[in-house]
């Protein structure tokens, strides 16, 4: 069985995890992850299978919205529906808000490729493509949510990135992938 731990700390487990899970230029410093949990924005989350630690997830909350800013499966136990299973704890205890992630665009339709399986997975596990397009350190990520989303709503999201920096484009051809 499958349990959730909040923590309010960055261990060795997570830093490990969190380094091999994602490449340099996705990361955000420890120094900013810490500084999310202590003022209360940030929430990490520790999963473990009996006494084995199999991922995390690392959020930050807005008014109506959820990010799912970093989410990883330690790799002993990737394909084997643990993510799945996290993402099932985590859509039960963050059902309140509108959850949403971002990830690079698939390139091709390559299964081998990393991009093509994240995005497969997120879909498969519920998040629907939005039009929405966000840069970040010059790198193209498309939003992905955990519902269909009003215009308002939308436009909300959007903000979202503008006030962290982050340069927004619209693309429709996005809705098909």
């Amino acid at each position: 069985m499958i349990t959730s731990l909040e923590t309010k700390h960055l261990n060795k487990e997570f830093k490990e995890l969190y380094k091999i899970s994602f490449p340099k230029n996705e990361r955000l410093s420890f120094l900013f992850l810490s500084t999310q949990l202590k003022t209360k924005r940030g929430v990490l989350v520790h999963y473990y299978d009996e006494n084995n630690f199999i991922g995390f997830t690392f959020s930050v909350s807005f008014k109506n919205f959820t990010c799912l800013v970093f989410f990883a499966t330690n790799p002993e136990y990737r394909n084997q529906g643990y993510g799945k299973k996290i993402l099932d704890i985590y859509f039960k205890e963050n059902n309140q808000k509108i959850i949403f992630l971002n990830c690079e665009a698939p390139e091709n339709n390559d299964k081998e490729n990393i991009k093509y399986r994240r995005f497969s997975f997120y879909r498969r596990n519920g998040f629907l493509p939005t039009s929405l397009v966000m840069s970040f350190k010059n790198v193209d990520y498309l939003s992905l949510v955990n519902r269909e989303l009003n215009d308002n709503e939308f436009e909300e999201l959007r903000n979202i990135f503008l006030h962290y920096g982050c340069t927004c484009k619209i693309d429709t051809n996005i809705l098909s992938l």
